[in-house]
C-alpha cells in the first residue's frame, strides 16, 4: 500500500517537473539567443540551457522566496555565459598551440645550420661558461640550446610564457647573454651561434 502510495507521488512530481519545463521553455529560448555568435550556435546553447531549466526544477526551493522563473533565469544565463568562456578558452589553447608548433618546427629547422660535431663542441664549451651568468640568460641559453635538463629547445615565446615577459624580451635576454658568452670564448669558438637563432 505504501509502495503504490510513493509510485503515485513520483509519477505526480514527474508531471508536474515536465508541466513546469514546459512553460518554461520559451525563457530558455529568449536567453539563450542572447549568447548567439559564429563561435557558439543556437542549437548547443538551447542544448545547455534545457539542461540547466532541468537542474533548476530539481534545485528550486520556494521557501527562499523567489519566483521561479527568477531563479531559472540566473542557472540558465550563468550556464549559456559559462559555455561561452569555455569554447573561447578553448580556441585560444588551440591557437596559441598552433603558433607555438609552428615556431617549433621553424626553429627545428633553422637548428640544421649547425654539424653536430661543431654543436657539440659549442654545447660543451657553453656549459663550462654559463656559470657566469646570472639565473634568468643562464634558464634562456639552456632552454634555447637544449643544455642541461632541457631535452628539446623551446620557443622565444614558450620562455616568454613562463618567465611572464614578452617574446622581444626573451630574444634581447638571449642575445646580451650570447654576446658574453661570445666576449668570453673569442669570436672564433662561437661565432656559429649567430645560424642558429636567427
Amino acid at each position: 500500500m505504501r509502495i503504490d502510495l510513493i509510485e503515485k507521488l513520483v509519477a505526480l512530481a514527474e508531471w508536474h517537473r515536465d508541466r513546469i519545463l514546459e512553460a518554461n521553455l520559451r525563457l530558455v529560448f529568449s536567453i539563450v539567443k542572447n549568447f548567439v555568435n559564429a563561435n557558439n550556435t543556437f542549437d548547443d546553447l538551447l542544448s545547455d540551457g534545457i539542461f540547466g531549466l532541468i537542474r533548476a526544477v530539481e534545485k528550486f526551493n520556494y521557501e527562499n522566496g523567489f519566483r521561479f522563473s527568477t531563479f531559472a533565469t540566473r542557472v540558465v544565463r550563468r550556464n549559456a555565459y559559462r559555455m561561452v568562456v569555455v569554447n573561447h578558452q578553448d580556441r585560444q589553447k588551440v591557437s596559441t598551440g598552433l603558433q607555438d608548433l609552428e615556431l617549433e618546427i621553424s626553429d627545428e629547422g633553422r637548428s640544421s645550420a649547425i654539424s653536430e660535431k661543431r654543436w657539440l663542441e659549442l654545447r660543451s664549451h657553453l656549459a663550462v661558461m654559463l656559470d657566469d651568468l646570472d639565473r634568468r640568460e643562464k634558464f634562456i641559453v639552456r632552454a634555447r640550446f637544449s643544455l642541461g635538463s632541457h631535452r628539446k629547445r623551446h620557443t622565444l615565446q614558450s620562455l616568454a610564457n613562463r618567465l611572464g615577459i614578452s617574446k622581444e624580451r626573451v630574444r634581447q635576454l638571449e642575445r646580451r647573454a650570447v654576446d658574453k658568452l661570445r666576449a668570453m670564448a673569442g669570436e672564433t669558438q662561437l661565432g656559429e651561434l649567430d645560424s642558429v637563432q636567427r
